[in-house]
């Protein structure tokens, strides 16, 4: 199980969307984890100019949880200083190990800030 020590509580936002493909996400509960920066897919930061000509950066951030807790693809995570996030594909290592059976306890997403 996670320490309480080190996990922060977050906001989880779930639902559809309308047809024109904007979100209608409402609060589907909260959830205790772990943020790492720059893990699985590279450091995680990019720096982007839009069409518009007005500039955005980015950051990639590993979400760790405990086995079995209630985050899915498409959710969108808002942190208590207000940072939002998305959560890109389902869990990763949702697993026990392949060779020995060891349950290490925790299932890894990756997110992507929503913060411009």
């Amino acid at each position: 199980m996670l320490s309480p020590n080190v996990t922060e509580k977050v906001t989880v936002f779930r639902g559809s969307t309308d047809k024109y493909g904007n979100p209608n996400k409402a609060v589907h509960g909260t959830v205790d984890g772990v943020f790492a920066w720059g893990g699985s897919r590279g450091n995680g930061a990019r720096f982007t100019q839009s069409n518009d000509r007005r500039e955005a950066a980015a950051i990639n951030a590993d979400f760790y949880v405990a086995r079995g807790t209630d985050v899915r693809a498409r959710d969108r995570l808002k942190r208590s200083n207000g940072e939002e996030y998305t959560v890109v594909g389902h869990a990763l290592w949702d697993q026990c190990h392949p060779m020995d059976g060891f349950d290490f306890g925790w299932m890894v997403f990756n997110l992507e800030s929503l913060n411009g």
